[in-house]
């Protein structure tokens, strides 16, 4: 138990610490550079980078899900979940790209991983309690707290872009609040490996004395 928290932690880790605010940093930043990148030739969709944006952490969050599954080969889950998923994307696209054009279809994307992602984690939950593992749900929900922080403030600063600053700040610190809380729910083998590691690195050394 304590190693398969270890290494789910390991890669929600990478969401929680990197990812999830990186994604709110560059939707804050994003327009102006792609304006640049596209010369202005391509209008720039706020909301559907935001979408693009939450596929991509919503994939990230379940990555442990999806290792036990693929690693144990659960043909049947993978082919079910396989086919769900694209029915939901397929049949989201048929009704939501004639409407919405392109934005259709990046919420036709998003609404499909969230689907996988669902399945994939309760079929990783049923394998693991077969095998007398537990599902580590604290750590799961916090990683999953990161991502609907950061979805709400992309959206908050595509409705309200006079507050932007103020909701990244407030964001980021969320966010680190939220890392704080992912880390006391590490297992102690995983943040001892950790810290050897930041102890290396030559800026933060001092604060992580071997």
């Amino acid at each position: 138990q304590v190693h398969t928290e270890a290494a789910f932690g390991t890669v929600w880790i990478v969401v929680v610490a990197l990812m999830a605010p990186a994604v709110v940093v560059l939707q804050a930043f994003i327009e102006p550079i792609f304006s640049l990148w596209t010369q202005g030739l391509i209008e720039f969709d706020p909301i559907l980078f935001a979408i693009l944006s939450l596929s991509v952490l919503v994939y990230a969050v379940v990555q442990p899900a999806m290792a036990v599954v693929l690693g144990n080969n659960l043909i049947r889950q993978q082919l079910v979940l396989s086919v769900l998923a694209a029915i939901t994307v397929i049949g989201g696209i048929i009704v939501l790209v004639p409407v919405a054009g392109i934005l259709g279809a990046g919420v036709a994307l998003l609404v499909g991983e969230l689907v996988a992602s669902t399945g994939y984690k309760i079929a990783a939950t049923q394998w693991l309690k077969q095998n007398s593992l537990i599902w580590p749900k604290r750590m799961f929900q916090t990683a999953l707290a990161s991502v609907a922080i950061a979805g709400v403030s992309m959206f908050g600063m595509i409705l309200f872009p006079a507050m932007k600053w103020l909701i990244l700040g407030a964001t980021l610190l969320l966010l680190l609040l939220n890392l704080w809380r992912f880390w006391s729910a590490l297992p102690a083998v995983l943040t001892q490996r950790l810290m050897g590691i930041l102890s290396r690195l030559p800026l933060l050394k001092n604060f992580f004395p071997v």
